[in-house]
């Protein structure tokens, strides 16, 4: 069976397959990408050991229905948004700053360009604007250095 699905399509099915809820062609689609790639089986294994770990830990008596298809879909949720949940809440909290330091980077270039004699406005502007592109990076960087630790210490965790 060929797909005509992305990679980042399959891989946004993984957290589906570990929870054992996909079907008919998606399970097809997702077992012979995971056969081939080799990343995308390692998050599979290593999401099913989670799910594993999860099951261990329930109760013995089982939930109502109701309560675990809410859960289970929460649980989706979250595995599908989670890469992007801790970039958007940094966004959302220094978007402001972020727009103020801009502004007063642009006020200040535009102040030099009107009295040529301060041209020393300019270059503070022209920093403050990198300052701020640079912010972001490192802001960017920092958050895919916790994710990543995060799943080193996942990754250890489970191999114990």
């Amino acid at each position: 069976m060929t797909s005509d699905r992305t990679h980042d399509e399959i891989r946004s099915l993984l957290a589906a397959a570990a929870l054992q809820t996909l079907e008919g062609d998606d399970l097809a689609i997702v077992s012979e990408h995971v056969a081939g790639c080799d990343e995308c089986g390692q998050i599979l294994s290593e999401q099913s050991t989670v799910v594993t770990h999860l099951l261990q830990l329930l109760a013995d008596e089982p939930f109502d229905r109701a309560r675990s298809v809410a859960i289970r879909a929460r649980l989706l949720a979250r595995a599908t948004a989670a890469p992007h949940a801790s970039l958007r809440r940094v966004a959302e909290r220094w978007a402001g700053w972020g727009v103020a330091a801009s502004l007063t980077g642009f006020l200040l270039m535009h102040h030099g360009f009107h009295h040529p004699i301060a041209y020393g406005w300019i270059v503070a502007g022209s920093a403050i604007f990198v300052s701020v592109i640079l912010a972001g990076v490192v802001l960017a960087q920092r958050i895919q250095l916790k994710t990543l630790r995060h799943h080193q210490e996942d990754a250890q965790h489970s191999s114990v």
